[in-house]
């Protein structure tokens, strides 16, 4: 069992890891807007009849369809926004920054939830922010 999970594991790193130098090579040729239009189009013909299916079993109130609404559409504008920087830079300067996500998570937990983060742990973060700020404002410099 513990074998199998790592190697669903590997091969969802795998399938993530050529996600962004694919999509920026298929950026070269299409523009990102309906790159994503061709993308999610695909993604709701593939899933919309197990949605239909599952909204029909459970009712949802308002409130909910507003939070699932919002979060859609702010999810798509992330996405639209990161397609769209993907096409005026590098691969590999997206996936640097890309790579800030998790550290201002730990940040953010702990401006926000009072998360404990030791000397060790700020360290890093620190050093991890400075290397991508330097790689980011490298073309700056040159």
């Amino acid at each position: 069992m513990k074998l199998t999970s790592y190697f669903y594991l590997l091969i969802a790193t795998i399938i993530w890891s050529l996600a962004t130098p694919l999509v920026k090579y298929a950026l070269n040729d299409i523009d990102p807007i309906f790159f994503l239009f061709f993308r999610f189009l695909i993604v709701t013909l593939l899933c919309l009849p197990f949605l239909i299916h599952y909204f029909k079993k459970k009712k949802y109130n308002s409130y909910d369809w507003f939070n699932l609404i919002l979060f859609a559409v702010t999810g798509q504008v992330v996405l639209i926004i990161f397609f769209i920087g993907l096409d005026l830079t590098t691969a590999t300067d997206s996936i640097i920054i890309g790579l800030l996500g998790p550290l201002v998570t730990i940040a953010a937990g702990h401006y926000f939830y009072r998360d404990k983060i030791n000397l060790i742990k700020e360290i890093g973060i620190f050093i991890a922010f400075i290397g991508a700020i330097l790689v980011i404002s490298e073309p700056l410099f040159s």
